[in-house]
């Protein structure tokens, strides 16, 4: 799709808009998405050629979004939530918007690393993975503090909504994109596939490569990072787990020195805190859990660490090339994604909790102060 197709579907839009709503095809979605947050403003120093090779990263990194802050988009009334409109299809159950998403960056940071040396970057990629990167540890999403308590929600629940959101979040399904499709296949059109009811059919097991990054314990104290005050049953346990060695699973052929970045170390020995607290134990489980207050002590301080990994990140950047930095970017993001789906646990409460909002807060009216 031409930029100058977008616009002309803007000004489509803007003449059918007569009432409440407006209904969307799945191609024009692509195109209303990729709008968002001004995204469209450095196409101005672009050639129109590299506007459809850029959608598949630029229309994904809004849909990321939205998976991260489902909830803001309920209280704020959002219109423009790629994750409600997944559901609006009936394919929420399935988690098919995370399937696509992961498929999508894996798909990207294959072409990230295999790029010829006279090419530069695409700039769809680089939106998509810098912000898949950020928004788990932007610190605004509170994105720890909920992983944490929603987990142990779902887990403590006997709702089969629950428990299929458990199940999705570890299950490690995605909506593969091969290399070709990736190059050939438009957006609008892989994105329509994916609203198809036929499209759970299509999951594929995610085919991933085991990394070890610095060890947790000595990112941490390199960074001067200790958890608060835990009691004395949880304390040794987050010790014993911050002790340990934090797999990540990304694409096969990363270069060691990405590996080992700082920014991957922090995100992967945070995540791994936060999946201990997240755990619930209860009598017919064998795993070792932290306490309710622990735990809720856990996620905060996570979320107050978590902008320790994009200053790491922007502190690489000088020394990297902009493909080995991208590729850091990428590792981040995986560190999210395994042995649990953070924005599976995100996105799947969010759907289905009963969340009330205080009068006259999000979602009483189209405007928000702020």
């Amino acid at each position: 799709m031409q930029l100058s197709a977008f616009l002309h579907f803007l000004i489509k839009v803007c003449n059918a808009f007569t009432g409440v709503f407006y209904l969307f095809s799945p191609k024009e979605w692509t195109m209303a998405l990729s709008g968002d947050c001004a995204a469209l403003t450095p196409y101005g120093y672009l050639s129109e050629t590299q506007y459809d090779p850029s959608q598949p990263g630029q229309f994904t990194s809004v849909l990321v979004a939205n998976l991260h802050d489902l909830l803001y988009d309920h209280g704020a009334s959002n219109r423009m939530s790629g994750t409600m409109y997944a559901a609006g299809a009936g394919l929420a159950k399935d988690d098919i918007a995370v399937a696509y998403s992961v498929g999508m960056v894996d798909a990207i940071a294959r072409r990230i690393c295999h790029i010829e040396d006279n090419k530069d970057l695409i700039y769809g990629d680089s939106v998509y993975l810098i912000t898949f990167s950020w928004a788990p540890f932007n610190t605004r999403y509170r994105t720890w503090e909920r992983f944490i308590k929603y987990t142990r929600l779902l887990e403590a629940s006997t709702s089969s909504d629950a428990s299929r959101v458990v199940e999705n979040s570890r299950r490690g399904k995605v909506l593969a994109v091969s290399d070709q499709d990736l190059e050939t296949i438009p957006v609008r059109e892989s994105w329509e596939e994916a609203m198809k009811p036929s499209s759970p059919s299509r999951l594929t097991s995610r085919i991933t490569q085991a990394y070890t990054p610095t060890p947790i314990s000595v990112i941490f104290e390199k960074y001067g990072m200790s958890p608060p005050g835990l009691c004395s049953k949880c304390g040794p346990l987050v010790q014993a787990s911050i002790n340990a060695n934090k797999e990540i699973h990304a694409i096969a052929g990363l270069p060691q020195k990405v590996v080992l970045c700082d920014s991957v170390g922090l995100a992967a020995g945070l995540n791994h805190v936060a999946t201990l607290a997240a755990a619930k134990g209860n009598d017919s489980s064998s795993r070792e859990s932290c306490c309710d207050d622990c735990a809720c002590k856990l996620g905060s301080w996570i979320d107050k660490m978590s902008y320790k990994v994009l200053v790491a990140m922007m502190a690489s950047e000088p020394r990297s090339t902009p493909q080995e930095w991208l590729l850091e970017n990428y590792l981040v993001i995986c560190a999210t994604l395994w042995p649990i789906c953070v924005i599976s646990i995100l996105s799947g409460f969010d759907l289905i909790a009963d969340a009330q909002f205080q009068p006259g807060a999000m979602g009483e009216r189209d405007a928000v102060d702020c």
